[in-house]
């Protein structure tokens, strides 16, 4: 697995997370979103990604199985 992630496939990149594709970037979940403290139904807003607390590990993650 070590040399799996030294040497990440083609199209993919090392990041510090691990191998992603080339065209994705690292970045704080802050840059691409914004807090909101209100209740929102997440059916009424179909066009946007929602991601609750739900979805989210205590350290901070959000895991893969994940469907948001």
């Amino acid at each position: 697995m070590a040399n799996e992630i030294e040497n990440p496939p083609d199209g993919f990149q090392m990041t510090e997370l691990s191998p992603l594709p080339e065209e994705w970037q690292v970045v704080r979940l802050g840059e691409v979103c914004s807090l909101s403290t209100r209740s929102v139904n997440p059916t009424d807003l179909p066009s946007m990604r929602y991601v609750g607390l739900e979805h989210i590990e205590k350290s901070g993650g959000i895991p893969e199985k994940s469907k948001v």
